[in-house]
C-alpha cells in the first residue's frame, strides 16, 4: 500500500517534532479562499435568488389577496342556445363567476329588451330562465347589478348580450290539394329582401313541413299520394316511400329531431294489410330507412284522428277515435299515458307544453307538464253588426283573433274584416282588410308569438278558392305584434317560420 506522507510537512518539508504542534498554513497568493470556493459561490447565489423570489411572490400573493377582496366576483363565461331560445319558452342562460354566490332575485336583472324570465343561483352560477321564445333576429343585453360574492361580500355589475337568430318564411303557391294540373311550389322568402325563392314543387300539394333543413310536402295526384322531399343542399327532390294504395294525410315536422309524422289509411295492395289512421314517424335525414309507428295500449293500432309534436320537447300527443287524448314519447316502444277525453285539439301556446282543447264549447289549457287545466277567458258578446272569428292564442291573457263588420246597404252586404290583439284585458286593431282589398280568410301567429300573420284573397280571385283550398290568389301578410307594424308580405298561404 503506498500513502502520502508530504501532508503532514510544513513549508521546509520537514516534519514537525513529536509533541509540537501545527502551524496554520496560510494560502499561496492566487491561492482560493474557502468562502470563495466554486462549489460555494453559486450556492450562495442560489439561496439569495431563491428568497428574494419567495419575497416576490409573497408580496404578490398578498396584492392578490387585498385585489380579490375588495373587488367583486368577475363574469367569467356564458352559455346560452339562442337558437332554441326563439322556438320554444324555458331556454336557459347561465352566466359563471369563479366564486360561490349571494342570492340574486329577479329586481337584480334587467334584460333589453323586455322578455319575462326567472332567476335562481347555483353556487357561482346565475341561470336565467326565459318564459317565452324569444324575439328573432335580436340583439339583447341582460345586466345583473349587485352580484355579491359570498366569501368576501363584495359585489360587481356583470353585463352579457347575445343576438338571436333571424327566419325565413315558406309557404305553398297552388291550386289546391285538387287543382291537378300546373305544378305547385313551396316557396321560401327572405323577409330581409323579399325575394321568393321555389324550393320545391308537386302536383295538389297538400301541405307541407320543413324539418332539419329539409322540405317534406304531401302532394296528391288523381290515382296516387306521394310524400316528397327536397334537400336544403339543392341536391334535388327525392320520394320517401309509402305503400301502395294507402291515402296519407296529418304531415307534421318536429322542432326537436329530424323526425315527420303522417298517417295512413287504407289497404295496402302489397301486404294486404288495411290501415285505419295509424301513425307513422320517420327520420328525414334517411330517406330509405322505413317508418316507424306509434302502436296503442297493448301492440293494437292507435286510431289517430288528430296530433302534434309538442315544442321543445322529443314527446308528443295524440288524439284518438274516441276523443282519449295520449302523451307519448318519439322514443320506440314508448308507453301511452292518457290525458282524459277533450272535444277536440287545438293546438300549443307558442314554444310551450301548454295545449289548448276544447271542451264542450270552452277552450281550456292543459299544462302537460304539471298536469293542470285552466279554462280560458270567454269571448265577450258581439255587437249586432260584428262577427268573431277565429281566436288564436298567445298566453293564457293573449291572443289574436279575427272579426268581421258587416255594412249592410239596400244592395249589398259588404264585409270589413279586422284581426284584433288582446294583451292583459287591452284589445287594440292590428289591421283591417276592406272588401276592394280582398277577403281575409285565415289568421295565425309565428311559432314564437311575435308576429300575426294574414292570409288574403285577392279580390279578383274565382268564387271557388273560397273552398278549395288553392293558394295560387292568396298573399299572407305579416305584423309585428310589439310595434303593430306591416314587415313583409310572401306569396301564397300556410306561412311557416323557419329560423336560421
Amino acid at each position: 500500500m503506498t500513502t502520502d506522507s508530504s501532508a503532514g510537512r510544513d513549508r521546509r518539508g520537514q516534519q514537525p517534532a513529536a509533541g509540537q504542534p501545527r502551524r496554520a498554513q496560510l494560502p499561496d497568493a492566487g491561492q482560493t479562499r474557502p468562502d470563495q470556493h466554486p462549489a460555494v459561490v453559486p450556492t450562495r447565489r442560489f439561496w439569495l435568488l431563491a428568497l428574494t423570489v419567495c419575497l416576490a411572490l409573497a408580496l404578490t400573493a398578498g396584492g392578490l389577496t387585498v385585489a380579490n377582496a375588495t373587488r367583486g366576483p368577475e363574469l367569467t363565461d356564458a352559455t346560452v342556445a339562442a337558437d332554441r331560445a326563439v322556438v320554444t319558452g324555458g331556454e336557459r342562460l347561465v352566466l359563471r363567476g369563479r366564486q360561490p354566490l349571494d342570492e340574486v332575485d329577479a329586481a337584480q336583472v334587467e334584460i333589453t329588451p323586455s322578455a319575462p324570465f326567472t332567476v335562481e343561483t347555483k353556487d357561482a352560477e346565475v341561470v336565467i330562465r326565459f318564459s317565452r321564445p324569444l324575439a328573432y333576429a335580436t340583439a339583447y343585453t341582460v345586466r345583473v347589478g349587485e352580484v355579491r360574492s359570498r366569501h368576501t361580500g363584495v359585489a360587481s355589475d356583470w353585463t352579457y348580450s347575445f343576438t338571436t337568430p333571424g327566419y325565413s318564411l315558406y309557404s305553398l303557391v297552388g291550386l289546391g290539394p285538387w287543382g291537378y294540373g300546373e305544378a305547385d311550389q313551396v316557396i321560401r322568402t327572405d323577409p330581409a329582401t323579399g325575394q321568393p325563392t321555389p324550393v320545391l314543387t308537386g302536383t295538389g300539394i297538400e301541405s307541407f313541413t320543413v324539418v332539419a333543413g329539409v322540405t317534406v310536402a304531401l302532394s296528391r295526384e288523381p290515382d296516387a299520394v306521394h310524400l316528397i322531399g327536397s334537400a336544403p343542399s339543392g341536391s334535388g327532390q327525392f320520394e320517401f316511400s309509402v305503400p301502395d294504395g294507402v291515402d296519407v294525410g296529418l304531415l307534421q315536422g318536429s322542432t326537436e329531431q329530424p323526425l315527420i309524422g303522417y298517417t295512413l289509411t287504407g289497404e295496402d295492395t302489397a301486404s294486404g294489410r288495411s290501415y285505419d289512421n295509424a301513425l307513422f314517424l320517420r327520420d328525414v335525414t334517411d330517406p330509405a330507412q322505413p317508418a316507424r309507428e306509434i302502436g296503442g295500449q297493448g301492440g293494437t293500432e292507435l286510431r289517430v284522428v288528430d296530433w302534434a309534436f309538442i315544442p321543445g320537447t322529443q314527446s308528443l300527443v295524440v288524439e284518438d277515435d274516441a276523443q282519449q287524448f295520449y302523451l307519448t314519447s318519439t322514443a320506440e316502444g314508448a308507453s301511452l299515458v292518457p290525458l282524459g277525453n277533450h272535444d277536440q285539439l287545438i293546438g300549443f301556446l307558442p314554444g310551450s307544453t301548454s295545449l289548448v282543447v276544447l271542451d264542450k264549447s270552452e277552450e281550456m289549457i292543459l299544462d302537460l307538464v304539471t298536469g293542470t287545466s285552466t279554462p280560458l277567458p270567454q269571448a265577450t258578446d258581439d255587437p249586432a253588426d260584428e262577427y268573431s272569428g277565429k281566436r288564436t292564442m298567445i298566453t293564457p291573457s293573449e291572443w289574436i283573433q279575427q272579426v268581421d263588420d258587416l255594412t249592410e246597404t239596400a244592395d249589398e252586404v259588404t264585409v270589413t274584416s279586422r284581426i284584433t290583439h288582446t294583451r292583459d284585458g287591452v284589445t287594440t286593431d292590428v289591421t283591417s282588410i276592406g272588401a276592394k282589398l280582398g277577403r281575409l280568410l285565415d289568421t295565425g301567429v309565428s311559432a314564437n308569438g311575435q308576429y300575426a300573420w294574414a292570409e288574403v284573397l285577392d279580390p279578383g280571385a274565382p268564387a271557388d278558392d273560397l273552398t278549395s283550398g288553392a293558394t295560387d290568389k292568396l298573399s299572407t301578410f305579416l305584423f309585428d305584434l310589439t310595434t303593430g307594424h306591416p314587415v313583409a308580405v310572401v306569396p301564397g298561404g300556410r306561412v311557416l317560420w323557419v329560423s336560421r
